[in-house]
Parts: structure tokens; C-alpha cells; sequence
């Protein structure tokens, strides 16, 4: 494989495990990283902003996620 280690990495969350992933958390994170995929030329492209999601939700409870996602999503801040 021709991708540098810590692009491989990503490899085991493909859009669908990173989507299903967000649907636990709430109905404003999973349109988040919707949006984020689908923004991006290549969904590929959306996976270290949709990681550091998922990253944050082993530190802080589902609900500030949640709340986060909701902020972002009505200002329109999808990076």
C-alpha cells in the first residue's frame, strides 16, 4: 500500500462505520460528519475532521458532542 502509516489508519473507519458511529451519539453529530463527507471532492478528504470527532467523544460525554454538533451545523462551520 503506497498510503503513509497514519493515513492507513483511517482505512478501518470507512464512511459507513464513521456515520453508524455518530448515529450513537446523537441525530446532529451523524448530519455533521454527513455534511463533512459529502462536502468534501472525496469523503476520504473529511476523515481527519470526522476522527477528531469521534476522538472527542472518549473525553467528553455525548450530550456536549451532541450540543457541538448542533452549533456547528447552524453556523455552518463544517471543518
Amino acid at each position: 500500500m503506497h498510503r503513509p502509516l497514519a493515513h492507513q489508519r483511517y482505512l478501518e473507519w470507512p464512511p459507513e462505520r464513521i456515520i453508524r458511529w455518530t448515529r450513537g451519539v446523537g441525530a446532529n453529530t451523524a448530519q455533521l460528519v454527513e455534511t463533512i463527507l459529502r462536502e468534501r471532492p472525496h469523503p476520504e478528504h473529511g476523515y481527519r475532521t470526522c476522527m477528531g470527532i469521534i476522538h472527542l467523544g472518549k473525553y467528553y460525554p455525548y450530550v456536549r458532542l451532541e450540543a457541538a454538533a448542533a452549533r456547528a451545523l447552524a453556523v455552518h462551520a463544517h471543518s
